[in-house]
């Protein structure tokens, strides 16, 4: 879509599979936040599944739970064997 609408391939940062990691993920979005000036278009799609995890700093209205995007080298369940969510990235994250 986005190509077909004019974008060319060097604007455009895609991470797919084993690339699509919190830290890739996060570099990725700072990279961008980086090179923003006045009037840019900015397009973010993440094709995966999201997760309901614990809200750590209680700004949560909704049942006190954050959302979170689920990355590729985060672990399949959440509060299973110690994992807490680490490598999900939060809306408080996004949010930033």
């Amino acid at each position: 879509m986005l190509k077909k609408n004019g974008f060319p391939d060097s604007h455009l940062t895609i991470l797919a599979n084993e690339q699509a990691t919190k830290k890739n993920i996060a570099k990725a979005i700072h990279t961008l936040l980086a090179n923003l000036r006045a009037g840019d278009i900015v397009y973010f799609h993440f094709s995966g599944h999201g997760q309901l995890v614990t809200d750590v700093n209680g700004d949560e209205g909704d049942y006190g739970y954050d959302e979170s995007i689920v990355p590729y080298d985060a672990a399949s369940k959440y509060n299973f064997n110690g994992y807490k969510g680490q490598n999900h990235i939060v809306d408080d994250e996004l949010n930033k």
